[in-house]
């Protein structure tokens, strides 16, 4: 039995050769087993989550569960993407696949009331013209 998983808030921003994509945990969310996978143009984020089912009694598959799949706008490298846990969530580290700037971060043009810009990670690709 699955727990039902909550869609975290998350953040994104990127530069040249990576996008950055911060899934927000609370403190206890953060202490939990995850599990990151990384496709062509997917990421698959779960924290918590009882992949292997319930335990015993079925107490611990119903703990705290977050989960977030993106599907990306353009392709990345699953290979050289990385994720690590951080003070403020899950940090993930995706490699751009050919360098540029996205116009946004997920294929479908829908907006996503839970995404937002890391403005501190930022970097716009006119910025380097400018200086």
């Amino acid at each position: 039995v699955r727990a039902h998983c909550r869609r975290p808030s998350y953040l994104w921003a990127q530069n040249r050769t990576h996008v950055f994509v911060t899934v927000r945990l609370d403190e206890s969310e953060r202490a939990l087993g995850r599990d990151v996978r990384f496709g062509v143009r997917e990421l698959h984020a779960a924290v918590g989550e009882a992949e292997h089912g319930a335990s015993e009694g079925g107490e611990e598959g119903s703990a705290k569960c977050v989960r977030l799949e993106l599907e990306t706008y353009r392709r990345i490298d699953p290979a050289l993407s990385s994720s690590q846990l951080g003070s403020r969530g899950l940090m993930l580290r995706l490699y751009k696949r050919t360098a540029g700037h996205w116009r946004r971060l997920l294929r479908s043009e829908e907006a996503d009331a839970r995404q937002g810009i890391d403005w501190t990670r930022w970097e716009h690709p006119d910025a380097e013209r400018a200086e």
